[in-house]
């Protein structure tokens, strides 16, 4: 079964290497299409890294620049992915068959990770989950939140309390409750009491 956890491993090294694709970039700002190998900035494990991230394409990509923006897709046009910057700054990302990382498109830290993602986790063409951060200035992630049948209502929050440490929250009975595990089980507090929970497709549900 897919977790949070491998939902979130599924796209963490796309933002963390598209800092140093796009410092290699930077030099391009013809009016022209032009095809280049944008791993030219890479390490031999990065490129690796990109290449079983299904990124392959980028090593021959077709680049544009377009109302200011610069727009990247494989050059062969075989596939549906779509990376669009503007100056150091990274806006969009699609990733064919997955789904949309969308940044701040701000000068500064802030622009580094993605703060929305919008998946087709089960690769049916219909998006199905939304996940979405909350950053401080210096994009330290504060919050993030989880919508995983696309309802509109998260169910899940992860609240950033100390470097390394993270409170989860559940959304249960309309309200956010904080999980707390006992011998092993995920659970809530309501008054003195401790009450077992379990997903139930994206829900939490108490266990009766």
């Amino acid at each position: 079964m897919k977790t949070i956890n491998d939902k979130k491993r599924a796209f963490v090294p796309w933002y963390l290497l598209l800092v140093i694709l796009l410092s290699s970039l930077q030099a391009y700002a013809g009016n022209d299409c032009i095809m280049m190998d944008m791993t030219s900035g890479l390490s031999e494990q990065q490129k690796k890294e990109m290449e079983a991230l299904g990124a392959g394409w980028i090593k021959k990509a077709k680049v544009c620049n377009i109302g200011g923006y610069m727009v990247a897709a494989p050059a062969d046009g075989s596939k549906g992915n779509l990376f669009i910057w503007k100056g150091d700054q990274r806006m969009l990302l699609i990733q064919e068959g997955f789904g949309v990382n969308i940044y701040e498109p701000v000068i500064g830290p802030r622009n580094r990770l993605p703060i929305v993602n919008l998946q087709d986790w089960d690769h049916d063409g219909l998006f199905d989950r939304l996940f979405y951060r909350v950053l401080d200035k210096d994009a330290n992630i504060e919050v993030e939140l989880f919508d995983l049948d696309l309802d509109g209502v998260p169910e899940t929050k992860f609240v950033h309390t100390q470097k390394d440490k993270i409170q989860i929250y559940a959304w249960i009975e309309e309200r956010w409750r904080k999980v707390e595990k006992r011998e092993g089980k995920p659970g809530v507090s309501i008054g003195r009491r401790w009450r077992e929970i379990r997903k139930e497709g994206a829900r939490w549900m108490f266990v009766k």
